[in-house]
């Protein structure tokens, strides 16, 4: 009997200590760390500056931290297509 309680007491602390966890999750994301996202959008406290990435508000638009736009490579072109020769049987039936 004494086991159980001391099971569900403990069981009743570690609930109670995970549902208040979340509340507190906050982390430091520095002032550039992220490109913006569809329609420029960032979390709170940053906007989405011309370089494309989300900055702190209050930072320097000049800086650029972890966030690093790349264009995209230029589409490489395909070879050319071939006429392949007529199929031949390579096997007698």
């Amino acid at each position: 009997m004494r086991a159980a309680l001391l099971a569900a007491t403990f069981s009743a602390l570690l609930l109670a200590g995970m549902s208040g966890a979340p509340g507190c999750f906050e982390p430091e994301l520095g002032t550039v760390a992220f490109r913006c996202g569809d329609a420029g959008l960032c979390p709170d406290d940053y906007y989405c500056g011309q370089d494309g990435c989300c900055h702190k508000n209050g930072s320097d638009p000049a800086e650029h931290g972890a966030c690093l736009v790349w264009e995209d490579a230029a589409v490489a072109q395909d070879a050319a297509a071939t006429q392949d020769g007529s199929p031949t049987a390579d096997a007698s039936p």
